[in-house]
């Protein structure tokens, strides 16, 4: 795993003399141009908006980034997988590591903010890591999933692409549930399971750590059921997938 990973972060941007400022470029880019779109609309109902805007972005990415490159692992690695004994779901739970990698780094840039925006509290670290953990569960299992799906539908790809854009919108980013009709909102709610998980971070960044405990077990319960169910699959459909890659 050690091996893989290291191998994955040489890849990418993290080897580049600027990779800490590059991973925090995207987020930074996407919540400039949200907050000039949006703050006449919403920063004034959203207390600590700018923040609010960077920890749904650095989110809803993190979720993309990472089941995006996880769709095509079979195909990109199929020489890889056939000729070492290395456990297939590795390849994928590596990639996972650097893209939270990433994504730490952006939490670390929220938490700075929310000190100086006087919401910090000790409290957050300590409810951020079992959230951390269930998110980075639930991501995994839609990597299981789409990179079983694409080797026997390659279309998927296409399609993933497109959906996984609506994320941006159908997960509450730059506005709260509250702001959308009742139909809207129980669809963003229950239909989008990344949403859960980004009111949780909401809650614990900007309130200290006040937060709605339902929707925090929900959250916590979600990505740990995901994952069994989704590794289940992947554990019976691995082998036939590998040879239609």
């Amino acid at each position: 795993m050690v091996e893989l990973v290291w191998a994955d972060l040489k890849l990418t941007d993290m080897n580049s003399i600027l990779g800490f400022l590059w991973s925090c470029l995207n987020p930074v880019l996407m919540l400039l141009i949200m907050y000039f779109i949006f703050k006449m609309s919403f920063s004034q109902k959203i207390h600590a908006y700018p923040l609010y805007l960077l920890i749904g972005i650095a989110c809803v990415n993190f979720f993309i980034a990472t089941t995006t490159y996880a769709t095509k692992v079979f195909s990109i690695n199929r020489d890889f997988i056939l000729n070492t004994t290395v456990p297939r779901e590795m390849v994928i739970l590596s990639r996972l590591f650097v893209h939270t990698y990433k994504f730490i780094i952006e939490l670390a840039l929220c938490l700075v903010l929310s000190f100086a925006y006087g919401v910090f509290s000790a409290s957050q670290i300590l409810l951020l890591l079992p959230l951390l953990f269930s998110y980075m569960a639930l991501i995994l299992s839609f990597s299981f999933l789409l990179s079983l799906i694409y080797c026997f539908v390659w279309d998927i790809e296409y399609i993933w692409m497109l959906l996984s854009r609506l994320f941006l919108f159908v997960t509450p980013i730059f506005y709260k549930l509250e702001n959308v009709s009742l139909f809207f909102r129980n669809f963003i709610y229950w239909g989008n399971p990344i949403t859960p998980f980004v009111i949780s971070f909401h809650e614990i960044i900007i309130k200290g750590g006040n937060l709605n405990l339902y929707n925090y077990a929900y959250a916590l319960g979600l990505g740990c059921v995901l994952l069994l169910l989704s590794f289940s699959l992947f554990r019976v459909g691995d082998n036939f997938a590998l040879e239609s890659a």
